[in-house]
């Protein structure tokens, strides 16, 4: 008989009840101070791996693997790659997570098997992780010249993909910082500068203002120099406008479920008060009937006081 798991979660607590059976046989039973997103069980019944959503316990966030048999906890901790939608093991009990990227290969210790070949998917793809990513992945590649080229690269893709995104200025002068100081260090302190000018166009607090200072020294030109290209006001334009179009959405979207949500009670209050004003008017059968019998005893009762005075009884 395969192995059972069941999962109580109480929502209050932000807590998960588990426990694995055997048929009637309890195999392993743990709780957890944070609520569960997925979990897997291999098809041999030797592991079961799960991971949890935030919570202000110390099981937020992280993944465990346990080995069943003789149930000892064999991970607990943050696992490499982005956020993990679903897990599933081989038939022969290797470990899959499935990423935005596709299904990729962890070892009990959570980490990558194939850690380059997730980096350059995230790499190809060019999303906003990659801008907080980029460090991992040029630690990868002992942050060389062509490693730094390349991220840069994709930093350009990234901007590109944000114009229309909420928040996208944020996230763009991020990105423009991430290039500029990968630049500083291919020693092309012009370009950097650029980047530096064009994140701070974008977020004042966007925390170059000093990294552009010292170049300005190096290159001995005076500050202010450098001025926002056009591409970036323009992408600072589209942006505002997208931005406020999803704004005034959100709000009208608000606004609707406000609305629609005021109607139902009105229609509730309405619905009770007509209840009410029926039950006033229209007695329920029951009350009737007992009314009907009440008045057919009330008319016997009379005839018969009626009978008993005529007959002198």
């Amino acid at each position: 008989m395969p192995l059972k798991v069941n999962i109580k979660t109480i929502g209050k607590r932000l807590q998960t009840h588990v426990t694995i059976k055997d048929g009637s046989k309890v195999v392993f039973k743990t709780t957890f101070g944070a609520l569960i997103l997925e979990h897997c069980l291999s098809g041999s019944g030797k592991y079961w791996v799960a991971n949890f959503a935030n919570s202000s316990h110390e099981d937020s966030g992280k993944t465990f693997i346990f080995s069943l048999p003789c149930g000892e906890q064999i991970f607990e901790g943050y696992t490499e790659g982005g956020f993990i939608q679903s897990f599933q093991f081989t038939d022969d009990d290797r470990l899959f997570a499935k990423y935005q990227y596709g299904l990729f290969e962890l070892d009990f210790a959570g980490k990558l098997v194939e850690r380059r070949a997730y980096l350059q998917k995230m790499l190809e793809e060019a999303g906003t992780d990659l801008i907080y990513s980029a460090d991992w992945y040029l630690q990868e590649y002992d942050y060389s010249p062509e490693a730094m080229q390349k991220m840069c690269d994709a930093m350009d893709r990234a901007f590109n993909k944000l114009i229309h995104e909420y928040h996208g200025k944020t996230w763009g002068a991020s990105a423009l910082r991430v290039k500029g100081e990968l630049l500083e260090k291919l020693g092309k302190d012009e370009e950097a500068l650029q980047a530096y000018t064009d994140a701070l166009y974008l977020n004042g607090k966007v925390g170059v203002k000093n990294k552009a200072k010292a170049i300005y020294r190096r290159l001995g030109i005076e500050q202010g120099t450098y001025q926002p290209t056009r591409l970036v006001k323009i992408f600072a334009c589209e942006n505002d406008i997208s931005s406020n179009e999803q704004k005034q959405r959100q709000q009208q979207e608000r606004e609707d479920f406000f609305l629609e949500n005021a109607k139902r009670q009105r229609q509730q209050v309405l619905a009770e008060r007509h209840r009410e004003k029926y039950a006033k008017t229209h007695p329920p059968k029951v009350n009737k009937v007992m009314n009907r019998l009440l008045r057919a005893l009330i008319v016997l009762s009379g005839i018969a006081l009626v009978y008993l005075v005529l007959s002198g009884g």
